[in-house]
Formats: structure tokens, sequence, C-alpha cells
């Protein structure tokens, strides 16, 4: 047998370890097609062709080094051993598959061939080789070595390249693996010194040795530093994840719910991922249908289906929930556990990322195009503010329309608006006309369990059973209807009784739906409450808080709160056992997760009101709080060993609620209060907290310290107001901060934060770090029965762990340690040195443009000039000012002079490209008068100048020289706006068009009801209602400016009825409609009965809105019979003639229905009295 040449096994097991690390046996063969340099010509040239018919050619003779160095290495191995066709393939077969896979980009195509290019000029002289065979036989493994290490690089540019999408991902994950690349190419620069007669063995093993060592140190750094990045920006957005939402869905799931959906056409045809003519779904239900099980079965399947991601997300109306928030959390659930999406998010430029719905919006279609089959699912969009939502469903269909492979579904009821959005592109599937079998197992299993609980008679099992399934027929689909009359009878135990309770359920779905509303809104439970007087106050206040709190109470915070008595300032221990809410307020709220919230969102609804006062319990829960804070047990003077008995006994679980949310009740009970300031009792619960809590340490810092637009309050409670002010200007401050240190405590003017510090020390002192292993003196099991599982506490006040916290310490420190911004800027004097920046990315972009400027002498010069090269060229100049150049601008800008008008043009522009500073300086410079911003305000709004904007409309609001008793200042600028501006936007707008009304109010001298009566006019003239007709979301903005309570209730009702014959005039605006017959306008409003009334305006119209007013109007009461002398009757009208074209009756039918209508109610009310 012949010996074996080691050389030549060493070459073949170099080629099986390429092929094994290849792993895919197709792309071998391909590879080892090629079997000389010539082929490799032949293709290049082949390339050179088509590109030349593309006209881009590229620049292939780059490679030609490369391509003659390969060559005399194939004849130097020629000389010593036998060279089979794989050795020729694995030679020659990559260069021609790399540059076939990077043609399809110009940059990835220029990218590879300037590598070639690069490792051509490093690679050695193998002709010389050949000729140092006699004299050192170890020439033989440099050779070899030297062909694992070019196949390394073919194994890692292969990698690369056989990316899927490369076009997308081309740019972000390309310098990451040209920097792995150039580390073997200085492997290979090193055959240099190797091929010499004097080279030893231990040589080549030492330099292969380097380059893996090499190799596998840049992979681990790399990708350490790319998930700090990754984490560091995912901790700073905090997006919310839903699958502990899920899984609670899933834990309440009956056997059988939703199966329905597996033989649905409409769902399984969206399921298949090779089946693009439906890819949109919305899954829809009438109220309490049960959509959110559904879809719990829907996102199940969905998740079944191989190499695909699912993303979800559920709204709720406990939390403010807006569009770039779901998808942040959508963003991150699709990057979370992919190296590559994460370094393509990491490397994409995120400027406004956070705040910029249209930014993520650009980053999330990139990752969904360099990704799968993707399902992306929303459950409650009903629940969602409308502007909202539809940014968001509007954006995810966008992106949808850009890659192909994205599957969306929507789950809600039907809203008008959102049939507008969905109706035309969207499969629709109704849950309620399928759910009946679901309800009947529900019923079923509900039974059995309380037939075993209650031990109920096996006789009369049946009975009940037959009776309940009956039942279970009249809801019409209403699965959450069934619910809540199982629930109300399970402490039923007599026959009769339960009969009673189950023999008045709906008949029709209108019947159907006015009852689960009925339930839902308190009626029937409430009559349960007050039958308990015992029970009745603390379920009251509790529902009430519910309702009113700014975030959600835990049940230990609840039961506490509850305990608090007004006049009590010793505090102490309460808690005698738990608190079972359910119980207590019956079915119409659940726990979840701790949290206390509603069983469904529609029962936070206005119609509350008829049971409870909302202005009343927020003063409830905010009087609570301060109290709280006011109690012994917060002295900031208390000894430590006093506090650690506090924190062991439960004194401090409701602090964490009250320190965070004190404030933000105290505004609301501001805003709700009709006459603009508060109860009595709360301004002396504020004085109490102002002189008892007051920082005798408190530093004054450099912030403007009126954040508040309460005019009337600061007028009637100056000190007060200046306190609260300060309060808000030191929470601004420390947003985005951990727990204060010593120095930052002193900026709160109450000792507060100060408490919270020691509390915070104390309870960590009690604590055993290491949940696994306690210590002698534990007292975690008492900590947690009164804290929850959760003991360890996030340091960011801003962060959504600062509440919830981890289970183990372990956790906080990795969630914690990405708050930090580990990028610092390496200019020692910048303000970023220290704090820093989440990513590399970030750090670079901050230095090019904040460190690569002009010193700050640069000079500036303006040379007189044409008028319109002088203007652009001052634009340019302020628009790269800075702090280090500012001065040459200001001198520059100061002498130059210009025509009539250019000065506002210059700030026009400066308002929609420039940034805040950039826009005070041109304020300053120009020496503009706030009443030239209108044109400015359209710029900035045109162009989605957020910051600008809100500096705009600012100053534009609280300029001085304002007449007493005006018309609103922003109203004119409300009929400008576009029909889609982004939330921020409609915030500034909300938020200083009330302070607009403020400033109006608080100029009439004491005129209220005739102020607010001519600003509502102002705001609803028919000039102002015409220029707003068909934009909804300016509607929609009018309505949250003034629909509020104190407002509404303070409106000359002159001025209201006048503004509803404006509204039938012009837009016939259904909304408006209703907003002012709420708000007490005479339906049938006319100045004398020689005039027309708001129906008799919209009978002269022809259209769908005057269609739908008339019919509205009517419903309302309206007389069709009030005609003014010499006019025709509404009958005859051109709109009232033809209105069966909008609503399918005619005027006479329309009339006799609505008519009937309000029969019935009244005749339902008589006979039903709540």
């Amino acid at each position: 047998m012949a010996q074996l040449d080691p050389v030549q096994v060493a070459f073949d097991s170099a080629i099986r370890d390429f092929r094994d690390k290849l792993q895919n046996d197709d792309l071998y063969r391909d590879i080892v097609q090629v079997k000389s340099i010539g082929e490799v010509y032949d293709a290049t040239d082949k390339l050179q062709q088509e590109q030349g018919k593309k006209g881009h050619l590229r620049h292939l003779s780059k490679i030609a080094h490369y391509l003659n160095r390969i060559n005399d290495y194939k004849n130097a191995i020629d000389i010593f051993i036998q060279v089979k066709p794989d050795i020729l393939g694995l030679i020659w077969g990559p260069i021609v598959l790399l540059l076939q896979w990077a043609s399809i980009l110009n940059t990835s195509f220029d990218a590879i061939l300037n590598t070639i290019q690069e490792i051509g000029q490093a690679l050695p002289d193998f002709e010389r080789a050949a000729r140092l065979f006699d004299q050192n036989k170890l020439i033989k493994d440099v050779l070899l070595s030297f062909f694992k290490d070019i196949l390394e690089f073919y194994l890692v540019a292969f990698n690369f390249f056989r990316l899927p999408r490369l076009k997308y991902v081309f740019e972000a994950l390309w310098p990451r693996h040209r920097d792995k690349i150039r580390i073997v190419i200085k492997r290979l620069d090193s055959y240099n010194l190797l091929l010499r007669k004097e080279v030893q063995f231990e040589h080549i093993q030492e330099q292969h040795d380097v380059t893996l060592r090499s190799l596998d140190h840049f992979e681990k750094a790399e990708k350490a530093h790319q998930l700090q990045e990754y984490y560091g920006i995912r901790t700073e957005l905090s997006p919310r994840t839903y699958d502990d939402k899920l899984d609670w869905l899933r834990g309440r799931l009956c056997s059988g719910t939703g199966e329905w959906l597996l033989n649905d056409q409409t769902f399984t045809q969206w399921l298949n991922v090779s089946d693009v003519s439906l890819r949109l779904i919305w899954i829809q239900g009438i109220p309490g249908a049960g959509c959110n099980l559904s879809w719990t079965t829907l996102n199940h399947q969905a998740g079944k289906i191989p190499k695909s991601r699912t993303l979800f997300a559920f709204v709720s109306h406990i939390y403010a929930t807006s569009a770039l928030s779901i998808l942040h959390s959508l963003i991150f659930q699709l990057t979370s556990g992919d190296e590559v999406l994460q370094t393509v998010l990491c490397r994409t430029s995120r400027e406004n990322f956070k705040s910029n719905f249209n930014v993520a919006l650009e980053i999330f279609s990139t990752l969904l195009a360099c990704s799968g089959p993707v399902f992306v699912m929303v459950d409650g969009l009903d629940e969602m503010e409308k502007t909202e939502r539809s940014r968001l469903v509007t954006g995810l269909i966008n992106a949808q329309a850009k890659c192909e492979q994205i599957r969306i579904c929507f789950s809600s009821r039907l809203e008008d608006d959102l049939r507008v959005l969905l109706e035309k592109d969207a499969a629709l599937i109704r849950v309620d006309n399928h759910n009946i079998d679901s309800i009947y197992e529900f019923v079923r299993q509900w039974s059995e369990k309380w037939f075993l609980e209650r031990r109920v008679a096996w006789l009369v099992i049946t009975k009940v059973l037959v009776w309940l399934l009956k039942q279970a027929d009249h809801v019409i689909g209403m699965f959450l209807y069934m619910k809540i009359v199982l629930s109300s009878i399970d402490d039923m135990g007599d026959w009769d009784e339960i009969c009673n309770a189950l023999t008045v359920l709906p008949e029709t779905l209108n019947d159907a739906c006015t009852e689960l509303t009925a339930v839902i809104r308190y009626g029937r439970i409430f009559s349960q409450i007050n039958r308990h007087p015992v029970r009745k106050e603390k379920a009251r206040k509790l529902l009430g808080w519910i309702a009113c709190s700014p975030t959600p109470l835990t049940v230990r915070e609840i039961q506490c709160g509850l305990s608090i008595k007004a006049d009590d300032r010793e505090g102490g221990v309460r808690r005698l056992a738990d608190l079972n809410v359910e119980k207590l307020c019956g079915p119409i709220v659940e726990v979840v997760d701790d949290y206390v919230q509603f069983v469904h969102f529609t029962v936070k609804d206005p119609s509350i009101d008829a049971h409870i006062d909302i202005r009343d319990f927020t003063l409830s829960l905010t009087t609570s709080c301060i109290t709280f804070l006011c109690q012994k047990h917060h002295d900031p003077q208390l000894p430590v060993d006093k506090i650690r008995e506090n924190v062991l006994d439960g004194t401090y679980v409701f602090h964490e609620y009250a320190a965070i949310n004190w404030f933000d009740l105290v505004t609301k009970c501001v805003s709700l209060d009709p006459a603009g300031i508060a109860a009595p009792d709360l301004i002396r619960l504020l004085n109490e907290v102002s002189t008892e809590r007051k920082n005798i340490t408190y530093i004054a810092h450099n912030e403007d310290v009126e954040k508040l637009t309460m005019h009337t309050f600061k007028r009637l409670e100056p000190e007060l107001f200046e306190m609260l002010s300060k309060v808000a200007s030191f929470r601004d401050l420390c947003l985005y901060s951990p727990r204060p240190s010593k120095e930052v405590i002193a900026l709160d003017p109450l000792t507060v934060t100060q408490t919270s510090v020691l509390i915070e020390k104390a309870t960590n002192d009690l604590i055993c770090r290491n949940q696994t292993v306690h210590g002698n003196n534990c007292y975690c099991d008492q900590i947690r029965d009164y804290s929850g599982d959760r003991l360890f506490k996030c340091r960011f006040s801003h962060c959504h762990f600062r509440r919830q916290g981890f289970s183990h310490m372990g956790d906080l420190k990795s969630h914690e340690k990405y708050h930090d911004r580990p990028w610092k800027c390496d200019i020692s004097t910048c303000d970023f040195a220290k704090g820093g920046f989440l990513s590399r990315r970030m750090r670079d972009e901050h230095f090019e443009k904040a460190h690569q400027v002009q010193s700050s002498d640069a000079v500036f010069t303006l040379p007189p000039t044409d008028p319109d090269d002088l203007k652009s060229m001052t634009i340019d100049l302020l628009l790269n000012a800075n702090v280090e150049n500012v001065d040459g601008i200001r001198s520059a800008v100061q002498v130059a002079s210009f025509p009539y008008g250019t000065k506002e043009t210059i700030f026009n522009e400066i308002a929609a490209r420039g940034s805040l500073y950039q826009l005070r300086l041109a304020k300053d410079l120009f020496g503009l008068s706030v009443v030239d911003f209108r044109a400015a305000i359209d710029s900035a709004i045109k162009a989605s100048n957020v910051e600008c904007l809100e500096f705009l409309v600012r100053e534009f609001t609280r300029r001085s020289g304002r007449l007493h008793t005006p018309a609103p200042e922003l109203r004119g600028i409300l009929t400008r706006l576009p029909h889609s501006i982004s939330t921020e936007m409609c915030n500034i707008f909300e938020k200083y068009g009330r302070e607009d009304i403020e400033i109006c109010i608080d100029n009439s001298k004491g005129r209220r009801a005739t102020s607010m009566g001519y600003i509502i006019h102002a705001y609803m003239s028919t000039y102002q209602l015409s220029a707003m007709k068909g934009n909804v979301q300016t509607e929609q903005l009018l309505l949250k400016v003034i629909d509020r309570k104190h407002y509404i209730k303070a409106i000359d009702k002159v001025y209201v009825g006048k503004s509803l014959l404006h509204v039938a005039q012009s837009s016939c605006s259904v909304r408006l409609a209703t907003f002012l017959i709420d708000a007490g306008a005479d339906v049938d409003y006319r100045k004398t009965e020689l005039y027309m009334t708001p129906l008799h305006y919209a009978a002269r119209k022809k259209s769908s809105e005057a269609a739908d007013l008339m019919k509205f109007l009517l419903q309302c009461g309206a007389n069709p019979g009030l005609i003014p002398r010499n006019k025709h009757q509404i009958q005859d009208e051109e709109g009232a003639k033809g209105i069966s074209k909008w609503l399918g009756l005619s005027w006479n039918e329309l009339v006799e229905q609505t008519k009937k209508e309000r029969d019935d109610m009244q005749a339902k009310r008589i006979s039903s009295p709540d």
C-alpha cells in the first residue's frame, strides 16, 4: 500500500473543514466548478459587459494583482502535491461567486473589489517560494497555512454576501465584516516574513495561533460592544413588552375558545405566507364579544409558522398608549435574539428615533425588509386615542406596502374612523358572529365548577344548566356580558333569585348592547353596592380612584390609601387582611399582575358621572396622597431605626405612588375645578405640605420656575403657585436621572425626595442581595408580604421598573447598566465627556457636528450683494450657528442691510429647518414681535419642527398687551392646520389652547360666563367652521381644548345656541353639534321667530354631512314645524327633499322614525327608573 503524503492529507483536511463550515453542499458544488484563472477572467469579462449595458462600469482591473499572486501560489503548490480539482476550485471559484453576489449593488461591488485589491497587495511573492523548497522543506507548511487562511477569508466573505436582502443591510453590516477581513489580511501579509529559508515550524504555528486568537477576540469584543449598544438603546426607550398580558389571557382561556378561527377561510388564507393576496385582516366585534380571547388563539397559530416572527401589542385604556410607543415595542420584539437585525438597528442613524414616529417607522420598515415572514398583531385599537390609532394603522399599512412578507392583524370593535382606514384593504372577521360555541363551552365549564363548589343537588344541576345555556343564546355573541351575568349569580343560593336574575336578559342585539353598556356603566352593580352601607363608601371610593388615577394602583396601595384619615397625622400600621377588590366591587373590576383595573375599557366612560363624580374622587385621591406625605412617618429627621421599623411593618406601601403622583393629581384637581383654582381642603393641605415638608437646604437653580399654566390659581394663591412651579421644575430636572445625590436633593423645594432616598436605603439594607441564599436575620419574606415579590427597584425615576421592580438583584443590575451611556466624547471639556451616548455611532456623529467646526474666533461677513443671495447666505449662517461660532454670525447679521420683509422670510425658514437655539438667535437678531409669529408657526407646522413650534406657540400665546376679553389668539392657526399632524403637535395646541382660554378669562375681570360664551362663539364662527370642514383631526383638537367641565358650566347659553346655528350653516359636523347640545344649547335655537332654526339651515344643504346632522337634530328633539315667516317649509328645502340619497329614508319617514325612537326611549326611562 502506497504511503500517503502528509502534506496532501493536510490539504484534504483543510478542504473538509471548509466544507463543514460552509454548511451548504449545493454552494460547495457551485464553487468548485471554476478550475482556472482563465475561467475567472471569462466571468469578469461577462460582468463587465453587463455593467456596460446598465451604464455603471466598475474598475475590475483592481483585482488583477490578486489573481496573478494566486496564480503564482497555484504554480508553487503544483511542485510538491498533486493539485486535485477541489483545490483548484477553492482557489478560483470563490472569487467568481463573490463578484456575482456583490454585483447587485454598486457599493457592495466596489467594497469587494477594494478588499480583493487590498489582499492582493498584501500577498507575498510565491515564485520565490518555489525556489526555496530545496533549502527548507517547511516552506510547504507555510503554503498549506496560507491555503487555510485564504479559505478563512472566503468563509467570512461568504457569510456576509449570502445574507438575505443584502441591498437593505449592506451599509449597516459591512463595516463589521470588513474589520474582520482585515484581521485575515494582516495574517496574509505576515507570509512575506515566513517565506524565507530560515523559517521554523514554531514560527508558522505561532502566526497561525495569533490569527485564530485575533479572530476570536474580534468576534467576542464586537459582539459585546454591539449587545451593550443594543441594550443601551433598549433601556433608554424602555419599550413596553406584552408577554405578561398574553400569558394572562392564555391562562383564562377555556378549552375550545377561538377554535372556530382554525376553520375560517379568511384566517387560514392570511396564515399562508405564500399567498400574497390577503395580508391584512381586521378581527372585529361588538363590545364584550371577546375579541382579545380570539386574538390570543390567532397569535398562537401564527407563532407556529416556521421561519417567521410574531410581533404583538395590546392597547389598554389604562396607559396613554401612543403609536410611537407601540412601534418601539414592535422594533425590539423583531430584533430580540437576532444578531443581524440588532446590528442593522445599531448602525442605522437614529436621530429623533425616540421622539419621531416617522423616523421609527422608517427604521421598522428597514428591519422588516431584512427579515423573513413577519406577523404583526395589534389588539384593542379602539382603546387608543383616535389620532394615535390613525397614525399607527396608516404607518403599518405603509410599511406593509414596502415589504410583502409582513402580515398584519388588527383587533377592535367597530369605529367610524377605523372603518374608513381599514374597510378598503382589510378582510373582516366578525367575532360575535362565530363565538357562540365558545360561549356555550365557557358556560358549561363555569357551571361545572360552580356546581361542585356550591354542592348543587343532582336533580337541579340539569335544570340550571339548561337555563344557563338558554341564556347564552340571548347574549348574541357578547362573551363579556355572559361572564358578568354568571358573576352576578355567583353568590346566589336561592333558585327563585337566580331565575329572576336570568329572566331580564336582552331579546335583541340593540337591547343587548344597551344592557351591556348599562351593566358596564355601573347601574346594576351600583344598586347592589348601595344595598350594603358598610361597603358602599369604600367601594365607591375604590372605583372612583381607579377611574381618575394617572397610573394604575396596586391592591396594597389601594388598601393603604383607603385607610388614610383626613385628620390623622400619626399614620402607622393599617393592614389586617388583604383587600378583596373583586368581591368588594363586583365583576366590573379585575386584578392583573397585582394592578387593579376595570374589566373593560368602556367602563371608563363619561357616563360614569351618573354614579361617580370624577372631580370629587380626584380630590379624594389627591388629599390622601398629600395627607400621607404629611404624616409623622415622612419626617426627614426620623431616626434610621424608626424608618427601618416602618419599612418592616408596611407603613411605606403607599409611598412610591404618593411621591410620584401627588403633583400630577394636584394639577388635575385645579383643571377640573369650575373656578380654575382648588377646593379649600386641598388649599389647606398644600399649605401644610409646603410648611411641614419645606426643604430648608433648598437652593434655587437657573431654571424658569414658571412651569405651570394655572393663571387663576396663580392670581389667588401666588405662594402655592410658586412652590408648585419649583416642584415642576425639579421633576423635569430629575426625569431621566437616577436617585439624586445630596447636591440634587437640595434643588427640591420639599423634603419628599430626601425621604424617598432614606426609605429606599433602609429597604435595600434589609433585603438580602442574593435571593437564593438568605442570611440568619432575613427580613425578605416580611417585606415581600407588603411589597410583593419584585423587591429590587430601578433607581431611575422615569423608568417603568421604578415601581414594578425585579425579583432578583442580577436582573436589576443587568437592566440598570444600560441606563448608563458608555460612549464618551473624547473632548475633555465637552458636556458629553461624562454624560456619554448610548451608542458609538451617536458619539461619532456628535463629534463630527460639535467639534469639527471653525474656532470661536471665526469672523463671517455678508458683503453687499443681490437681495436673494443675501437672504440665502444669512439662512445658511443661521442654520449652522452654534455656541462656538455665534459671536461671528451675530456680528455679520447685525451689520447687514436687509430689504423690507426679508427678515420675516428668513425667520420663517429658520422656524422650519433650524433648532430652537438657532430660532432664538434669529428672533433676537431681527427684533421681531411675537405678533409676526403667525407665518413662522405655519412654517414650523409644515416642516414638523416640534421643538420650534412649541416655542413659537408659547410666545405667541403669552405675549403681553392683549386686550380685555379678546377672542382666543390660536383660533386662526387652527383653521390652517393640515389634515394630519403628529401627536406632539396636537399636545402643543391642546396645552396652549387651554392656556389661551385661561388668559382670555383672566382678562375678563370676572365676566366668566360672557367670556366663555364669546370664546366658544369665536372658535365656532361660520368662517372658522367652514375652514375646518372635513378636517376631523382639527375638530377633535378643538374639542379637547374647549371641552372641559368648568368651561362648559360657565358658558352663556345664548352663545352656545348661536354656535349651533353656525355649525348648521357651515360644516354640519355632528361631532360639534353633540358637544354644543351637551353643553346646553337649545336644539331649536333662533334669535326670534323671524329666524331659522339649526334644523332648517341644515335642510338647505345637499350633502351627506347635512343629512347626518338633520337626523341627529331630530333625534335630539328638534321641531320640524318651526318655520319663520315668508320661508319654505323644511320639507320643501333642497336638502330635505333629497335626503333619501344619503339616509335611504324620505323626510317624512325620517321624522316619524326619530319620533318613535324618542318615544320608545322615554317609555323605557319611565318603566326603568335608575
